[in-house]
């Protein structure tokens, strides 16, 4: 490469950086210089692997291995907790 080119690409990375120090990431996925820099495909792929990430994530913290689009698909069990006089205690005679 001659010494024009690099400087180009450096400004141009620069550009890039400064774009992205502006507009932040927002509710976006990537940064605005991952859009200018990728292809459609790309992004559509890189999308995808960012969304069965989050997917995962979602699941592992629900404890749900049936975890999909945002709802459990599994049914909570119906068991009833005791309630606090419904259990025998030791030191009861304060009642």
């Amino acid at each position: 490469m001659n010494l024009k080119k690099i400087r180009e690409e450096r400004k141009y990375k620069r550009e890039l950086e400064r774009i992205d120090n502006i507009y932040g990431r927002g509710w976006t996925l990537f940064p605005p210089s991952f859009y200018l820099t990728h292809t459609k495909e790309e992004i559509e792929e890189a999308t995808q692997k960012e969304i069965a990430a989050i997917r995962e994530l979602f699941r592992r913290h629900s404890g749900s291995e049936d975890y999909e689009g945002g709802k459990k698909t599994t049914e909570k069990k119906s068991g009833k907790r005791k309630k606090k006089s419904d259990t025998n205690h030791k030191n009861d005679s304060h009642s």
